[in-house]
């Protein structure tokens, strides 16, 4: 008789430990190509459950270039040099399952900072919100991001 009690206090600690286990977070790994018009970005990233890298393929009014970033996925901001000595301050962080990323790049062409609110939808695209602070004035718009099949 004093087993049974025992044994739903076991099992009630199962039950609480399983439940919260953090849930697995979506997977961003890929080549993702952005829709939009008049200039290209296609960025690669690779992430686990600490960290993340991301290589930036961009086309557009400042030119062509290709920026190399990587961080701890803790929220902190984590500063490197990229391009020709530019300052790049990349902060990642989990939101639910969002992915939360910003960037923050200082050199002669100015100061540019972006945040990206992103979400995986299905397998092989992405929905964003993206948030520019820098150069002014702030806006803020929707992108969306297909993923770049495998050849």
């Amino acid at each position: 008789m004093k087993r049974i009690p025992l044994l739903l206090i076991v099992m009630a600690a199962c039950v609480v430990q399983v439940a919260s286990q953090p849930a697995e977070k979506p997977s961003f790994n890929g080549t993702w190509v952005l829709q939009s018009t008049g200039f290209s970005e296609i960025y690669t990233f690779q992430h686990d459950a600490k960290r993340l890298h991301v290589i930036e393929r961009i086309d557009d009014d400042l030119g062509k270039r290709t920026v190399t970033a990587e961080a701890t996925i803790d929220g902190l901001p984590h500063h490197q040099a990229v391009l020709k000595g530019d300052d790049l301050m990349l902060r990642v962080q989990w939101f639910g399952e969002s992915l939360i990323w910003e960037t923050r790049r200082e050199g002669t062409a100015g100061i540019f900072y972006n945040r990206r609110v992103m979400k995986l939808v299905g397998h092989d695209e992405i929905r964003a919100l993206r948030t520019r602070f820098l150069p002014g004035p702030e806006q803020s718009w929707d992108e969306v991001w297909l993923r770049q099949s495998e050849k």
